[in-house]
């Protein structure tokens, strides 16, 4: 009897012991994957608020950014990614796996590539943010320094850098793209002179943004790969469709309602020092959904990259369309042709008008979160909160696609496009998100 109690003592004690051991390897795969999100999370916060004040950063520009520095987060989590034929997405590049690919801790790899590549990308920035991106660097190599041996410390942080440099070198190739945000404007370009075209407005006109970008690298679709349907030919004949878009523009200015121009402000974005770009605002709301849903590690990686790469195709494709039909701004025709006073609630934007790159924008991304969140994910952006400078209050949405409707809308209560701009613009950026979502899956992460 003794013996059978010793023995189902002893049984008992191993039982406890084996439950704490997996308990606390379950507390500790935890923490690891809290302090992994919380370290992309912090680091892409920081990422929207230096494009939102590097002169240069204007939406296109951003989303190359995000696209190469997402690829390079992604690519440095060795131990989570499974490399199924990146050859599709990454011709001609020689990514060198400098050191041995185990025994990497992918939350000091990815930090050490977001600290590194943050420098490259943003050169001219003051020194204030030089140390914002050095503490934060700092802060994230703590959240994992005490639970690692510093073999797989040193290991992590070496390859985070090999990385960033290859996916750096990689970038610089790109001979459109690299450096976009030092010539954003072309004083050289020559619009063409049509009825209908677009063309430098005011009394001191602002050259033609990005004439070129259509040409810069793209990933998986690149323009010519989708037909961009004709814009309504130019018309002033008073009942053509032409004119009545204009008109359209025109009664929506004089009936906006204080709703209205809330939407209108909220969905702005793209200004210079105030706020984030178009492509900014999309990965804020990416954030925030990823926080709501408690997105896993894993997850939040491929959902960064899918979304950086796919708003990098969806700014070639869209400049390439804009200077291709040549578009004018709503207020040209219309202070030639209806009302010589009227004016749009911003100033228009300094490139052709067809399609719209916010609805682009917006629906690119509203196809690929729908794809990792659902298609009926309530959420409420906080993106303004707090702004002054414009009503920033947060608004509430049932859905992304109803979010990017709303953002495809506001820029007709600005005044700065047509309804055939931004309606040609959501069906577009649906196409862009929908092949990234079915081909992402050559990318894709083992969960």
């Amino acid at each position: 009897m003794k013996q059978y109690i010793n023995s189902f003592s002893i049984l008992k004690y191993f039982s406890i012991l084996l439950v704490l051991m997996i308990f606390n390897s379950c507390s500790d795969s935890t923490h690891l994957d809290v302090s992994r999100r919380e370290t992309i999370r912090d680091w892409n916060k920081l990422l929207i608020e230096l494009e939102r004040f590097t002169p240069g950063y204007r939406g296109p520009v951003s989303a190359r950014m995000f696209a190469y520095i997402e690829l390079a987060a992604y690519l440095s989590s060795v131990e989570e990614c499974n490399y199924v034929n990146t050859s599709e997405l990454l011709s001609n590049l020689d990514l060198y796996h400098g050191v041995e690919e185990s025994g990497i801790e992918p939350g000091i790899a990815i930090n050490s590539c977001f600290a590194d590549l943050a420098e490259m990308f943003f050169p001219t920035i003051s020194e204030e943010y030089k140390n914002r991106i050095s503490a934060l660097n700092i802060k994230n190599k703590k959240r994992f320094f005490n639970n690692l041996s510093p073999e797989t410390y040193n290991r992590s942080l070496v390859y985070g850098k090999e990385v960033a440099h290859k996916i750096w070198e990689y970038s610089k190739t790109d001979r459109v793209g690299h450096d976009g945000f030092l010539f954003n404007y072309d004083n050289n370009y020559i619009p063409p002179s049509c009825p209908g075209c677009w063309q430098q407005m005011g009394e001191r006109p602002m050259p033609a943004l990005l004439p070129h970008w259509g040409k810069i690298r793209t990933f998986l679709i690149k323009p010519g790969d989708i037909e961009i349907n004709p814009p309504i030919p130019f018309d002033t004949a008073v009942f053509s469709e032409y004119f009545r878009q204009a008109q359209e523009l025109v009664y929506i200015s004089e009936n906006n309602s204080k709703e209205d121009k809330w939407i209108a402000e909220f969905w702005s974005d793209d200004k210079a020092g105030l706020t984030m770009t178009p492509v900014g605002r999309w990965f804020s709301i990416a954030s925030q959904a990823a926080e709501k849903s408690d997105l896993s590690f894993r997850k939040l990686l491929e959902l960064n990259m899918v979304l950086g790469l796919a708003m990098n195709d969806a700014s070639a494709i869209t400049w390439a369309g804009k200077y291709h039909f040549n578009v004018q701004r709503p207020e040209a025709f219309i202070q030639k042709y209806i009302q010589p006073t009227w004016v749009s609630m911003i100033p228009a934007p300094s490139f052709p008008a067809y399609p719209s790159g916010h609805s682009v924008f917006g629906a690119t991304a509203a196809q690929v979160l729908s794809n990792y969140f659902g298609s009926n994910f309530n959420l409420t952006d906080y993106s303004h909160e707090g702004r002054k400078e414009f009503l920033g209050k947060p608004r509430s949405f049932n859905s992304f696609f109803e979010m990017a409707n709303e953002n495809a809308r506001s820029r007709m209560h600005l005044g700065v496009h047509f309804r055939m701009d931004c309606e040609e613009g959501m069906r577009l950026g649906n196409r862009i998100g929908k092949i990234y979502t079915a081909k992402k899956g050559f990318l894709s992460i083992n969960d």
